[in-house]
């Protein structure tokens, strides 16, 4: 197999930030995920506290409000966090990491028995969207949507939501 193309390797390897000019500003773009990891708390140097420009390009001209608590730093977006925290712990739980590596393993058997397997649509989009729903204890019926069957394959599982799937 050749040689994946990495058109960022070099930067990566440099110094891990590659600075790209956009809109008479350069953007820097981290490029190792320890960096990431360290800048997402570093709000000192990469702060959120910006109306309107936290999203790439400026939505200055689109919309009139702030977007709380996205374009907030510490300790302005604590209360907002305390609300939010709960549903981001999920992924932590040990029964929901049961569940989606339970989730996983099953795509993984049935995309294994196919001939083919279109990746995208078939595979990564039902991961996500049942890893979702599962972190997010979504019900439809009265069941748990990751215990759900697909009624439009039978004998596949749920794939995703469609509009009126979850009640209001």
């Amino acid at each position: 197999m050749d040689k994946v193309s990495d058109p960022f390797r070099e930067a990566r390897t440099a110094d891990g930030v590659l600075k790209c000019p956009f809109q008479g500003e350069e953007v820097p773009m981290i490029l190792r995920h320890e960096d990431v990891r360290k800048a997402a708390k570093d709000w000192t140097t990469f702060s959120s506290d910006a109306p309107f420009r936290v999203p790439i390009p400026s939505e200055e001209n689109v919309r009139s409000m702030r977007q709380l608590p996205v374009e907030t730093d510490p300790p302005d977006h604590t209360d907002y966090r305390k609300i939010a925290e709960p549903f981001f712990q999920r992924a932590k739980d040990p029964r929901v990491i049961a569940q989606v590596e339970t989730l996983i393993g099953g795509l993984l058997e049935e995309a294994l028995r196919r001939d083919s397997i279109e990746v995208v649509r078939e595979f990564a989009l039902p991961i996500q969207s049942r890893a979702l729903a599962s972190a997010q204890r979504a019900r439809v019926g009265g069941r748990a949507v990751d215990q759900l069957g697909n009624p439009r394959f039978p004998g596949r599982r749920f794939e995703g939501f469609r509009p009126g799937d979850l009640p209001a």
